[in-house]
Formats: C-alpha cells, sequence, structure tokens
C-alpha cells in the first residue's frame, strides 16, 4: 500500500456540474506534487452524473469515482469513498468537501500545519462565506445542549441561538467544537477511531454527532478565520416555500421525516435519551405548523385564481 497525504472526499447526488467545478477548483490550488487523491461516490443519481465523471476524468489517475447501487445518505456515502480508496493507499488526511464549495485559495497549506504540529487537534476548517455572505454563526459552533438540541428545530419558537465565544488557539485560529459538514479536514487515525461517520443518520446533524465523539477522546477542532472557501447552498424564496407546500406537500413531509428521524436517533443514542419526549412533543408541534402552513398556501392559490 501507498503511503499518501490526503484523500479529499465528495458525494455526488444529480449535481455533477458542481461536483466537476469543486475538484477543478481544488486542483487549481494543489500542488500537482503532493500525494493527494480524489474520490467521488455517486450516491445513485437519477440523471447522467456517472457518465458526465467518467468522461471528465477518465484520464486522471488521482480522480476516483465509487458508484453506490443505493442512496443511504451523506453519512455512508462519505464512508464508502473513504473504505474504497483505504484498501490501496494508507491516508494521513482526510477532507470532507461537499460538491457546491468553491476555493480560490490553498486552504491547505494552512490548515495542514496546524494538524500535523498538535496531537490534540483532530479537525481543522476555515472560514466560510456561504451565498455570498460571511455569517459568524456559520462558521462553527459549540456542542448543543439537550434543550438546545430539541427547541432549535421547534417551528413554533424562535431559534435559540447561544454567544458565541471562541478559545483563541493561535492569531487567528480559534477552538471550537462542532465545525460544518461542508468542508473539513480530519485526521484519518482519529476519524478510524471514532469509527467514521455514523452510518444510521442519513443526513442531518453529522457535524453535531462528530463533534461529541471526538470531545469524548479528549481531542480538539479548530478553525482558521484567515483563510476561507464559498459555500453555494441552494436556497428558497419565500414564495418557493408556500409553492412547495401548496403543490408539493408529499415531499416536504418526507424531507422532514427524514429530519425528525435523525434527530431522534441523535437524541436516543448520543444525549442518553434525555430531552426525547419534549422531542416527541416539538415534533408534533411540527406537523401542526406543516399541516397549517399547507391549508394556508392552499387559501393563497384561491385567492390567485380569482384574480
Amino acid at each position: 500500500m501507498k503511503e499518501k497525504k490526503m484523500l479529499i472526499d465528495i458525494v455526488n447526488y444529480n449535481n455533477y456540474r458542481n461536483t466537476i467545478r469543486c475538484i477543478k477548483s481544488l486542483k487549481n490550488i494543489i500542488d500537482e506534487k503532493e500525494l493527494i487523491d480524489f474520490v467521488v461516490v455517486d450516491n445513485n443519481s437519477s440523471n447522467n452524473s456517472v457518465e458526465c465523471l467518467e468522461k471528465e476524468f477518465k484520464n486522471d489517475v488521482n480522480v476516483f469515482l465509487v458508484q453506490s447501487k443505493t442512496n443511504d445518505g451523506y453519512s455512508k456515502g462519505n464512508n464508502l469513498g473513504i473504505q474504497y480508496c483505504s484498501k490501496h493507499n494508507n491516508y494521513k488526511y482526510i477532507s470532507i468537501v461537499n460538491p457546491d464549495t468553491y476555493f480560490d485559495q490553498n486552504v491547505f497549506e494552512k490548515i495542514l500545519p496546524i494538524l500535523e504540529n498538535d496531537d490534540e487537534l483532530s479537525m481543522a476548517s476555515c472560514s466560510v462565506i456561504m451565498n455570498g455572505k460571511w455569517d459568524i454563526y456559520k462558521q462553527s459552533w459549540r456542542i448543543p445542549s439537550v434543550s438546545e438540541f430539541v427547541l432549535n428545530r421547534s417551528l413554533l419558537s424562535k431559534k435559540t441561538t447561544a454567544p458565541l465565544v471562541y478559545k483563541c488557539y493561535k492569531g487567528n485560529i480559534v477552538q471550537t467544537e462542532v465545525i460544518p459538514g461542508s468542508f473539513f479536514v480530519i485526521k484519518y487515525d482519529d476519524f478510524r477511531q471514532v469509527g467514521f461517520f455514523d452510518e444510521n443518520m442519513f443526513m442531518y446533524n453529522e457535524e453535531i454527532v462528530l463533534g461529541k465523539k471526538l470531545k469524548s477522546l479528549g481531542k480538539k477542532a479548530v478553525v482558521d478565520l484567515g483563510s476561507y472557501y464559498y459555500h453555494n447552498h441552494k436556497s428558497i424564496s419565500k414564495s418557493e416555500a408556500w409553492y412547495n407546500y401548496r403543490y408539493n406537500f408529499n415531499k416536504a413531509l418526507h424531507d422532514y421525516d427524514i429530519s425528525y428521524k435523525t434527530r431522534e436517533y441523535v437524541c436516543k443514542t448520543y444525549y442518553d435519551s434525555k430531552g426525547l419526549i419534549a422531542l416527541k412533543l416539538v415534533n408534533l408541534g411540527n406537523y401542526f405548523m406543516l399541516y397549517t402552513k399547507h391549508l394556508v398556501s392552499y387559501f393563497k392559490s384561491l385567492s390567485y385564481e380569482k384574480k
């Protein structure tokens, strides 16, 4: 097996254009002499993602394409890529990268030396500019308490945001507990020790669980506020949201159910079921709000039709 510096792991689902753009941006900032591989896991896309990715990278020996026969979510998709490439190479670091991210500076030049020089550090990232905006609450956060974890997903109350006070690690590098899953670098051995991503979670809250598991090992995470990457996260307008409540309500319920089942699993597994009853009550309240919005959107559409 070959010794390599890092594996960059990207999960694609019907998003090959962004995936290709992301990889090209990374290749533009990385020295070709670095022993760095890319793996793209296609999560059973329903479009021609696989064909387009194969065509784009067929001559690139450092880009591996793995096809999953099913879409098992973010956690299992990322784990699949790591497992596939780890059969052939030994990696010191794993970088998790979302396909809708973009890089125009070599963030690894700053992140990797930080991890290299401190055994207590497991994970590092840098500032994220999301949809053209720098928001301090998007950079990282602490592990939520039970009440924060339960109430922050309630549709009946405003999201509570805890004051952010970062411990200065060194210069403009700050210590934190939870790093966004859109981009980070983690030591392979530490990632393996915590079992990589929990595959019981299809989507959402993976960052919180990883932060809790690393903290239980006495490990730390940091964010370099002096470097950045772009995350062009798809968002919808209020009018689009109301349209979905009216005409795509079954999908809205399906997406919410996935989110709730993940939160319920996290509550049971990583919070020792504390707050589980409150979470179930919040779930009932959320269903009430979802169906209320569906009805309101129905009457709104009737009023528009009359006009």
